[in-house]
């Protein structure tokens, strides 16, 4: 057998070569379908105003017995019920020492279904109008262009590249393989993809699509956007519908989205910013991070950091295993933590927490604040409305209080705004304003009460103090309870 450096350099001086060209037309008569089977060689498929299909084929083989190989290569043609078949046809036989290469152009009027089946080699359709296009390519890169109809793709080991369709339906299968969608307005597109870069920009249609081992781009889709996805890298830009993701170790970065967003992920990091409807994560790992949201949030993670920033309406959030910091919320929030370090800030409604194991930072709350947390800090600072912390195993300070009360809160006793803090081993710590205006009830076991403030009413004995007294007119009712640690109220400074 000649080496692969012998037939190059053959081939170099067309030692051994043979070249045919065929041209005929077929005549459609009745018929509204051309279904074409094509192998080894490059094809082209465009739209003509004619009432008939031409052909084009060029044969050109290398090697030894080329002539042979050449002449029995054969363009079939078989007319059965509304279609006219083409299909290459190559000589049967062991054809080991030459190399051939037959390129097929086939010229077609506006039909009702056009179905290619193409293997080994480069195709491209340009023009083509039908009610529906069918394609099978293998091993080879495909091009769409200015075409009509709805599309039926199945592609492997192929690289795709659709610009400008019109269609009611669009499908594409296949692995091993890029995907690139522009330009192309359908009802639905529907992707099925593994081993390969997906990209979608400038469409139009509802996106279905399930891909494995992939990146998937999308940007600009007027459209929702249905997603499947293991193990890839998702981006999402300018959708003008919902997205709903169901991930396994996929991550995903969404921007600019006006629908509503649900992501379901077992591992991978999510990003959102600037989606106008609601948003909705549950994670089983990786960071969480959504920023600028129009509408409601609600997250859960099992293991990972979550990072909230700018929701318009309310937050839900459960969290385990990391660090939670949720700030400029437009609504209230409710958080159950484990094992967490949390941070609530600017939030212009009620914040109800419940936390294990972890540190809680309350920051700039216009509502009422509720805590309930174990083995952990409380800090607690510029809550406006009423303030309700009960802490095991951890200290409780609050500051930048004010003595006024929010009528509208829902933990208000009457007219009076209520500060209410209990702990058990741990010390509390309250920085009040002046000149004071609070009814104190106070208990601390096997610890002190502290006060820069002249309090009447202490009682001590060998295990716990107690002081009740009101200071000013009451204005805010403050009971605190202590157990085996000490009381102490400061002086806003």
């Amino acid at each position: 057998m000649w080496t692969s450096l012998a037939l190059s350099f053959l081939a170099a001086h067309g030692a051994f070569d043979y070249e045919r060209e065929i041209e005929r037309s077929h005549d459609l008569g009745e018929r509204t379908a051309l279904q074409l089977a094509h192998t080894m060689g490059a094809l082209e498929v465009s739209g003509w105003d004619q009432p008939r299909v031409g052909v084009q084929m060029k044969i050109v083989v290398r090697g030894d017995r080329a002539a042979e190989f050449g002449e029995g290569v054969e363009l079939k043609s078989e007319e059965t019920g509304d279609a006219l078949r083409l299909a290459t046809s190559l000589p049967k036989g062991e054809w080991e020492e030459l190399s051939y290469d037959i390129r097929l152009q086939i010229r077609v009027p506006r039909l009702e279904r056009v179905e290619l089946r193409h293997t080994f080699g480069d195709a491209r359709l340009k023009e083509v109008h039908a009610g529906l296009i069918r394609v099978d390519v293998q091993n080879g890169r495909l091009e769409m262009a200015d075409t009509r109809g709805d599309l039926e793709l199945a592609a492997g080991f192929s690289d795709v590249l659709i610009d400008k369709l019109e269609a009611e339906r669009v499908q594409v299968s296949g692995d091993n393989g890029n995907v690139q969608i522009r330009r192309v307005a359908a009802g639905e597109l529907a992707l099925a993809r593994s081993f390969g870069n997906v990209h979608i920009e400038d469409a139009a249609g509802n996106l279905v699509a399930k891909c494995s081992n992939s990146t998937f781009h999308v940007y600009d889709l007027d459209g929702s956007v249905r997603l499947e996805s293991q193990f890839g890298e998702l981006y999402l830009r300018g959708v003008r519908g919902d997205v709903q993701l169901a991930g396994r170790n996929s991550s995903l970065r969404g921007e600019q989205i006006t629908g509503a967003v649900q992501v379901e992920n077992t591992s991978g990091a999510v990003t959102l910013s600037g989606v106008q409807g609601d948003v909705v994560v549950h994670m089983a790992g990786e960071r969480v991070q959504v920023s600028d949201v129009a509408g409601s949030a609600r997250v859960s993670n099992q293991f990972g950091d979550v990072y909230l920033s700018g929701v318009g309406e309310s937050v839900t959030l459960e969290a385990k295993n990391g660090s939670s910091q949720v700030e400029r919320v437009g609504g209230s929030i409710e958080a159950v933590a484990e094992f967490v370090h949390m941070s609530l800030r600017a939030v212009r409604g009620n914040c109800t927490v419940k936390s294990k194991n972890g540190t809680v930072q309350l920051q700039d709350v216009q509502g009422d604040a509720t805590v309930a947390n174990t083995f952990g800090q409380v800090t607690a600072t510029r809550v406006r409305g009423a303030l309700v912390v009960h802490n095991q195993n951890g200290p409780v300070t609050a500051s930048g209080l004010s003595y006024e009360s929010r009528h509208d809160g829902e933990l208000n006793g009457g007219s009076k705004k209520k500060i209410e803090c209990t702990t058990t081993f741990g010390s509390i710590q309250l920085y009040l304003p002046t000149p004071a205006d609070f009814e104190l009830d106070a208990l601390a076991t096997f610890g002190g009460i502290e006060s820069d403030f002249p309090l009447t009413g202490l009682d001590k004995d060998v295990s716990e103090q107690r002081c009740k007294c009101t200071l000013g007119e009451g204005a805010a009712l403050i009971r605190l309870v202590s157990e085996s640690g000490g009381i102490y109220l400061h002086q806003e400074r």
